[in-house]
C-alpha cells in the first residue's frame, strides 16, 4: 500500500463516543465508493418500497460492520448523525441522543385491552424484521408490510388478558398485526413517534440515502 493511500485511510476516520454504551470508537467516513452504493439505492424506482427497505437494510448491516458489534438504537442513531454532519458541515443536525424510553400503551379491541410493551431495539433485531420482510415480499411489497417493520422493531411484547406473545416471534407478529384495523396502526405509530419527537430530525436520516450527499 502506497504511503499516499495510507495516509489518506487515516485520514478518511472519525473518532466517536456512543451516547448509550459510552464506548469510544473509530469509525470510517462515508466515502465515494460507500455513496455509490447510496445511489444504486436512490436510482432503483422499480419498487421503491422493496428499494428502501433494501437501502435500510444496507444502511444498518453498514454500520454493524463499521462499529464491529451489536448497537442499541440510540447508538446507531448516533453513528448516521456523525456520518451526517461529517458530510454536511456547514449544516449539521445539533441534536443530542439520549435513551428513549417508549410508555406501555393499550388498545382496545371488542372492549377487550391489548397491552403493547416497548423497547429501543438492537441493530440484530431490526435486521431480522428487515430480512423477514425482503425475504417475504420481494417485488411485491406494499405499505403495509415496510410499517409492519417501522413499528413491530420497538414492540417487545403484545399481551392480551393472559396471553403474552414476544415480538422475537416475527412470524406470529406479522399474523397479529394484520389482524388490526388501520385506525388501531396509526394510534400505535403515533405514540411511537411521540416519544421520539425530541430526536426526530436525527431519525428523519435513516431512511433515505440522499442526505448523503454534499
Amino acid at each position: 500500500m502506497s504511503a499516499i493511500i495510507q495516509k489518506l485511510n487515516a485520514l478518511n476516520k472519525l473518532d466517536i463516543t456512543l451516547p448509550v454504551c459510552n464506548e469510544s470508537l473509530q469509525i470510517n467516513k462515508i466515502n465515494l465508493e460507500t455513496q455509490s452504493k447510496f445511489e444504486e439505492f436512490g436510482r432503483n424506482t422499480e419498487n421503491e418500497l422493496y428499494t428502501s427497505s433494501q437501502y435500510i437494510q444496507f444502511i444498518n448491516n453498514h454500520i454493524k460492520k463499521e462499529v464491529k458489534r451489536d448497537l442499541n438504537y440510540i447508538d446507531k442513531l448516533y453513528v448516521i448523525q456523525q456520518w451526517y454532519n461529517d458530510i454536511k458541515k456547514e449544516e449539521p443536525i445539533e441534536c443530542e441522543l439520549n435513551t428513549v424510553e417508549i410508555p406501555d400503551y393499550s388498545i382496545s379491541i371488542n372492549d377487550t385491552d391489548v397491552v403493547i410493551k416497548f423497547e429501543l431495539p438492537t441493530l440484530s433485531k431490526e435486521l431480522a424484521y428487515l430480512k423477514y420482510i425482503i425475504t417475504n415480499k420481494k417485488t411485491d411489497m406494499m405499505s403495509i408490510d415496510i410499517l409492519f417493520y417501522f413499528i413491530f422493531r420497538f414492540i417487545k411484547s403484545i399481551t392480551i388478558e393472559d396471553d403474552t406473545l414476544l415480538a422475537e416471534d416475527i412470524d406470529t407478529s406479522e399474523q397479529v398485526y394484520k389482524l388490526l384495523s388501520m385506525t388501531k396502526v396509526t394510534s400505535i405509530t403515533e405514540h411511537i413517534d411521540s416519544s421520539f419527537k425530541v430526536i426526530e430530525s436525527v431519525r428523519n436520516l435513516e431512511v433515505d440515502p440522499r442526505v448523503f450527499f454534499a
